[in-house]
């Protein structure tokens, strides 16, 4: 029994590290291909930055339309998602970014490379607010309203900083007015309980939404809007229970 037992253990640490080396992989490859792609413009991926695997997850979203792209959080991802839209020829990028040095130095590295015109990064302080039925630090929701005019194609969400357990909560109860009918959402950090607790409380909040799990280095969920099934909420909740695991996107295993 010992020896059986401690045979499954190795064999589950083996294709465990397997796996994550694998993510690794697939990460830096992607980070290559884009930094080649934004030449002397190319940022730093990983640690503190996005990774490049998310960073390539949202630049083949925008390979299948282009449109208006609001970003919480600039960095790396603001770079990448607006030398995208200039290659397409069309799109435009709101990042909101809550300090003041970040959003500052973010706007620079656009104007170097020549992206300042398909991309603006809005400086939104963090603000305690009551967002639906919670009270939260998120940026100030009376500039972050004014500065979105036009339905959200594409929503990618990595800030702000994750100091509570629901810190980028209002990313949804603020932004669902403006979403189009198509879009995709993007949230990184997904493997963190707090971001697992935020996505969860969305499709309960909006049952209109389906949630996918990627299986990125630092874990990608995206929502987009559920076809319709003639379910109410609750019998949804129900069948999202019995089947954790529905059919996703991109090319990384999908869970729940």
């Amino acid at each position: 029994m010992a020896t059986g037992t401690a045979a499954g253990v190795l064999g589950w640490w083996y294709r465990t590290s397997l796996h994550r080396i694998e993510r690794q992989v697939r990460s830096s490859e992607d980070a290559a291909i884009l930094g080649a792609a934004l030449g002397t413009a190319a940022p730093l991926f990983g640690r503190w930055a996005a990774e490049g695997d998310f960073a390539g997850m949202i630049a083949r979203e925008l390979d299948g339309a282009q449109g208006l792209v609001v970003e919480c959080g600039s960095g790396s991802t603001t770079l990448v998602i607006a030398e995208r839209l200039r290659r397409a020829g069309s799109g435009r990028l709101v990042s909101l970014e809550h300090d003041t040095l970040y959003a500052a130095a973010t706007g620079r590295l656009l104007a170097s490379a020549g992206l300042d015109d398909v991309a603006r990064v809005i400086e939104a302080p963090l603000r305690s607010q009551q967002l639906e039925d919670r009270r939260v630090e998120w940026y100030d929701r009376s500039i972050v309203e004014t500065e979105i005019d036009g339905e959200i194609d594409m929503l990618v969400v990595d800030g702000p900083p994750q100091m509570s357990a629901w810190s980028r909560w209002g990313a949804l109860p603020v932004l669902y007015p403006f979403l189009a009918r198509n879009f995709v959402a993007l949230l990184d950090d997904g493997r963190t309980r707090e971001t697992s607790l935020v996505v969860h409380a969305w499709i309960d909040q909006f049952p209109d939404l389906d949630l996918y799990w990627l299986d990125t280095v630092k874990g990608t969920w995206l929502l987009k809007r559920r076809e319709s099934s003639g379910m109410s909420g609750g019998l949804l909740r129900v069948a999202r229970r019995i089947n954790p695991r529905p059919a996703g996107a991109g090319r990384w295993p999908v869970h729940r």
